[in-house]
């Protein structure tokens, strides 16, 4: 064993600190750079990943900023070729702290379109810190971060979150072979709530584009608990919105099955006959006192699953049930004010950061 030497410092032949026992300085790590003499840190910062991060795992960290929490499979149809070549970037970047992920419930699990990719993926703590600092805010704490992490796990709404978030993947996934399409705008319940005053509370909102059209939409997602009267009143709250000077955008109604949506159209034929405005109608035209009219399609999970949410799966309520497209809904753009956002800009798109870095 070596000795100490007289004056108390480091045994003969042991390295000193930060060198090899060859003499050598080591190549510092990224758990050891940057950090105070003595003390190391368990996870890189985000200054130690700029070369390691690609466009691509930016545009996850975004997306589960924005819609807390989507599956293996859900990624897959957004960002990648194969389920096995997600599931292996995605334990990669859970690894440095941008992702984390969880197991749903079996309850959960029988309810998304491929059970056999359902790992959840939320936004783990670096991954929290870079778009919060891309978003010029202020990072959130560890403990933040876990405590949203929690939530979500532990959501009572968690099937409800990720079908709200499936109707954008197939969207998002749609524009992967269809040049022309895009998605302009992906919003969560949260924030087009607080863009419409909160007067209402959409699950989600986006804005579609096939070439040189165009259509908005805020979507309603319903798992048949709620009845066919409190639905119809969603509609009311719509109605009023609109006449005080709120988006002339359709209310999308995603139904568990067909014969749901048969009840909701004939609930809201014997209810509210003048609830629909006719297709193409330029402008909003007077009803009742709840408001103007407003349009309201219906489609249905088997449906969507058969084609797509962009394709002729629309069912506009009213006399002419003729299917529709996602761009055939009429919608009208208006002007921005206290109830209606601004129209998208460049950045919203949610893949932008895949066409910036061509």
């Amino acid at each position: 064993m070596n000795a100490p030497t007289a004056h108390g410092g480091p045994p003969r032949n042991t390295p000193e600190r930060g060198t090899s026992r060859s003499g050598e300085t080591p190549t510092p790590t990224p758990a050891t750079r940057l950090g105070r003499p003595g003390q190391t840190r368990s996870r890189p910062g985000l200054i130690d990943l700029t070369t390691r991060l690609q466009p691509r795992d930016l545009v996850i960290a975004h997306l589960l900023a924005d819609h807390k929490v989507l599956t293996t499979a859900q990624l897959t149809q957004v960002l990648f070729t194969s389920t096995s070549a997600a599931s292996n970037r995605l334990y990669q970047l859970r690894r440095l702290g941008v992702t984390d992920r969880f197991l749903p419930t079996p309850t959960v699990v029988a309810t998304l379109r491929c059970p056999a990719a359902h790992t959840c993926w939320v936004l783990g703590l670096l991954g929290a810190r870079y778009v919060a600092l891309a978003h010029e805010q202020r990072p959130p704490t560890a403990h933040a971060v876990r405590e949203r992490q929690d939530t979500i796990a532990a959501s009572a709404h968690l099937a409800h979150t990720l079908g709200v978030n499936q109707f954008g993947v197939d969207l998002l996934a749609h524009t992967r072979t269809h040049p022309e399409a895009r998605v302009d705008r992906w919003w969560p319940s949260t924030r087009i709530a607080a863009a419409l005053g909160r007067r209402v509370r959409p699950d989600a909102h986006g804005s579609w584009r096939e070439n040189d059209r165009q259509t908005a939409w805020m979507l309603e997602y319903d798992t048949g608990t709620e009845t066919l009267t409190h639905l119809a009143a969603k509609i009311a709250g719509y109605r009023r919105l609109r006449g005080d000077g709120g988006p002339a955008w359709p209310v999308l109604f995603f139904l568990p099955g067909r014969a749901r949506e048969n009840n909701l159209h004939h609930h809201l034929a014997t209810t509210t006959p003048t609830l629909i405005s006719p297709p193409g109608t330029a402008t909003p035209s007077p009803a009742t006192d709840a408001g103007v009219d407003v349009v309201v399609a219906t489609t249905t999970r088997d449906r969507c699953r058969e084609t797509e949410p962009a394709g002729p799966i629309w069912r506009l309520v009213g006399p002419d049930e003729t299917p529709r497209r996602l761009i055939d809904l009429p919608s009208v753009p208006g002007c921005p004010g206290p109830y209606h956002p601004c129209p998208p800009a460049p950045g919203e798109n949610p893949l932008h950061l895949l066409h910036a870095s061509g």
